[in-house]
């Protein structure tokens, strides 16, 4: 695997998907009890949201550095954005938005999706804040399937715990798990 520190505008979109005021016409709110806590931390306000940032830079920067034992000496050529981690120890998260739509939903979900997956390295991924994020990640992901297919079409995998999609094409998480789910068919291409 090839770890990076993630970028100013993903962290601000993962900050936004955790911390974002999410309306009552939200796609999201109510499915998967999203709240305004992380890790025992509220986190709706913008001084919040600014520590969370700094917080989750802090663990994406540890598991590229586990990844890359040689950049524990100089830091500064850690893989990603040119400076970025001078940029992770002042982020600032900007003002918090309101997610009402689908859209703006899923561009936090990718963001988490691509923090979690360049913080899974090492022993990082036992710590709370990680399990935290992927906690994260799941609930959106599955709010997510449910606004586009409709909760009768969604079900949990019993054994992975994923979500699945029936009687559709395949997307990522079909693929990673049809031939496991008792009663999934297959569709023709």
């Amino acid at each position: 695997m090839s770890a990076f520190v993630v970028d100013l505008s993903t962290m601000q979109k993962v900050v936004h998907g955790i911390c974002g005021q999410w309306t009552v016409e939200s796609p999201i709110r109510g499915l998967v009890f999203l709240s305004e806590w992380f890790l025992g931390e509220r986190v709706n306000t913008h001084k919040a949201a600014t520590r969370l940032g700094r917080r989750l830079f802090t663990l994406n920067i540890e598991a590229v550095m586990q990844a890359y034992p040689d950049c524990q000496d100089n830091p500064m050529n850690l893989p990603g954005p040119h400076g970025i981690f001078k940029d992770a120890q002042s982020f600032e998260a900007g003002v918090v938005p309101i997610i009402a739509t689908v859209d703006r939903a899923a561009r936090c979900f990718d963001a988490i999706e691509t923090l979690a997956y360049q913080c899974s390295e090492g022993d990082v991924v036992y710590s709370p804040d990680f399990k935290a994020l992927k906690v994260w990640e799941e609930r959106m992901g599955f709010a997510l399937l449910v606004k586009q297919h409709g909760m009768e079409r969604v079900r949990i995998h019993p054994v992975t715990r994923n979500p699945i999609v029936f009687g559709t094409r395949y997307d990522s998480v079909n693929r990673a798990i049809a031939s496991t789910v008792p009663g999934f068919k297959k569709e023709s291409h």
